[in-house]
Order: C-alpha cells, then structure tokens, then sequence
C-alpha cells in the first residue's frame, strides 16, 4: 500500500503479566502458590521477538525503500519488574485495578471495580496493560 517506514512492535514478558502470574499460581507446576514469573512464557516471547527480528531482514529486502524499525518492549519492562525502584515502582506483579491479579479492560473502573490511589507505584494498570507511568518509560527507551 506504499508505506515505507515500518514499525513493529514485538511481545512484552508475557509470563509477567499479572493475569498470568495468577493462572501460574494456581496451575500445578513451579509456580504454583507463587505470584512469580512464569518463565516458559517469557522464553516464548523472546522466540517470538528473536522470530520477527529476523523476518524484517527478508521483509525490508522485499519491499525497496522500506525501513522496518523494531522498537523493543520486552527490555525496558522486564527491567522494570526486576528493578521497580530504579524506576520508582512499588508493585510489579499485581495491579492497580481491583484485586490487582485478575481484573482487566472496562472491568477497571472507580465505577464498578476500586481503583488504587496512586497508578504511578504501579507496572500495570489492569492484570495486561501497563500503566501511563510505565509506558511513559517505555516510550521514553524506544525513542
């Protein structure tokens, strides 16, 4: 359709989510009771983002003039649910909407559901997106 610059955003820590830390707890496995990383899930991230890396060589040489730029998501988060104060964080793993492991989308609001006091302490909002803080530091690495 004539686009020449390109961006694609690769997967996130998947396995850090807090909706799926919550289904990590309760599946029988390592992680079972434990509001922990599932890290099957984080390695499947980085084959998926190593994958589509490596399509964009093929990609771009089939699309003449095209720059594919990959802005990368999984680092600086994953960096930030390792080092939360570095970052000014308090929660990593739990968020800020509701009981902050299972909640998510329209099920967040001060209307049906108590949001936290302050989203700022927080890596993620609902139990996938990640707070306005959090994506501001993102955004910030990407650039």
């Amino acid at each position: 359709m004539g686009a020449r610059k390109i961006s694609i955003t690769g997967l996130p820590q998947i396995g850090c989510l807090p909706i799926q830390s919550t289904v990590g707890s309760i599946t029988p496995g390592p992680n079972m009771f434990q509001h922990e990383c599932v890290d099957e899930q984080n390695t499947d991230s980085q084959a998926y983002n190593a994958k589509l890396q490596a399509l964009f060589t093929s990609l771009e040489a089939s699309l003449p003039g095209a720059k594919i730029a990959y802005p990368d998501m999984y680092s600086p988060l994953i960096d930030m649910i390792v080092n939360p104060r570095k970052y000014g964080f308090e929660h990593t793993l739990r968020s800020c909407c509701g009981t902050g492991y299972i909640e998510m989308a329209g099920l967040c609001s001060s209307l049906t559901i108590p949001i936290c006091k302050d989203s700022s302490k927080f890596i993620f909002f609902d139990a996938i997106h990640p707070t306005e803080a959090a994506y501001q530091k993102i955004a910030n690495d990407m650039i």
